[in-house]
């Protein structure tokens, strides 16, 4: 009679056999896909790794350097903590990772919230940082490199304040209503902690929660992840466009048109290349909750690899570009001394065949 009047309450018509045969198909399922998750977990750690510790190298640099309230270093001084952070609670995510958890987890539905607002804040870090290098570079290129006006410098500092302050505004009520609520959904599945969840925390069914503001906050949480990923993508692609087309217009300096082209195209490869598998599988997850489409498994261990190394390469891209700045200044040294003086058209040839072929990439950090 209990059995009964429990499954009266819980509104369940369901007999014994189709029940047992419920939970045989969920276990074979939950079976199938737990060496994706596994792997997907040592995947998580190699790659976090790899980011924090390349991270910490330049943040541990530019301190001891003291170069970090130079107006060139700053920007991506902030997105490299930023990357750090990052990296550091998808590493306690994949250290959490069990293979099965017998009870609900709130840990699992925090470290995902989280993680989820320092990764919008690498978005925002990300667009201050490009937009701060094609100003930059623009000032190498009119040899005026010391004209920074208070009015930039006022809306830099904004910039990079608001790029940690709109996340966490953001992220409040998913942390305070969620907990609150217990808005938790399925933190008892086996990958809640993994970055698989990046953008719509550890969801897989909405119809889990068992009232409408968990619904409410799973639907908010999923669509600030996406707004904000197109939103900073948009303004990239329209920001480096608009900068290269500037650039094309200027006829001074063939190398330095060169290494802005390179730098401005490299950082906004690394933006998408860290964060198009998150964006995809979260927009699948909308329409998809059971996950049982094998997409699913190529989109997990890409996002696991990309998504993890963005601080690693953006450090390597900063080390990469700086090389390149310090053979071109080395380059227009060398030819200011010079007794016989090439013409104009012969230097810009001469220079970016200099780049090419004298510039190694040489491990010195002083270009830092």
């Amino acid at each position: 009679m209990a059995e009964m009047d429990v499954h009266s309450v819980l509104g369940l018509n369901m007999d014994s056999g189709s029940m047992e045969d419920a939970i045989l198909n969920n276990a074979t399922i939950a079976d199938s896909w737990k060496g994706v998750y596994l792997t997907v977990k040592w995947m998580q750690v190699v790659t976090t790794l790899f980011s924090i510790l390349a991270s910490v190298a330049f943040i541990v640099y530019a301190v001891v350097r003291r170069v970090v309230k130079s107006a060139e270093v700053r920007p991506f001084f902030y997105l490299t903590v930023s990357d750090l952070l990052l990296a550091i609670c998808w590493l306690i995510g994949a250290v959490v990772y069990r293979k099965s958890v017998c009870s609900r987890n709130p840990a699992c539905y925090n470290i995902q919230a989280v993680a989820q607002m320092l990764y919008i804040s690498t978005f925002f870090y990300t667009l201050n940082y490009i937009w701060e290098l094609g100003k930059s570079l623009k000032r190498k290129l009119d040899n005026d490199l010391h004209k920074i006006t208070s009015t930039e410098r006022n809306i830099g500092r904004a910039a990079i304040i608001l790029s940690s302050v709109v996340p966490a505004v953001l992220t409040v009520p998913t942390l305070y209503f969620g907990n609150k609520m217990e808005c938790y959904g399925n933190s008892t599945h086996p990958h809640s902690c993994l970055v698989v969840n990046a953008g719509s925390l550890v969801t897989l069914d909405p119809q889990a929660y068992t009232n409408g503001t968990c619904k409410i906050i799973h639907l908010y949480s999923t669509s600030v992840f996406l707004c904000v990923f197109f939103l900073t993508a948009t303004s990239m692609l329209v920001y480096v466009c608009v900068a290269l087309r500037g650039y094309y217009t200027n006829d001074k300096g063939w190398t330095a048109i060169n290494v802005m082209k390179m730098s401005l195209l490299l950082y906004l490869a690394i933006f998408f290349f860290s964060s198009v598998a998150a964006a995809l599988l979260t927009i699948l997850k909308l329409f998809d909750h059971e996950e049982k489409n094998e997409l699913y498994k190529v989109l997990y261990y890409i996002q696991a690899f990309t998504a993890m190394s963005q601080g690693f390469l953006n450090c390597l891209a900063y080390w990469f570009i700086q090389q390149r700045l310090q053979c071109l200044n080395e380059n227009s040294s060398h030819d200011m001394g010079t007794q016989t003086p090439l013409l104009s058209s012969q230097k810009r040839q001469y220079a970016s065949t200099q780049i090419a072929t004298n510039c190694a990439l040489r491990p010195d950090m002083s270009s830092f």
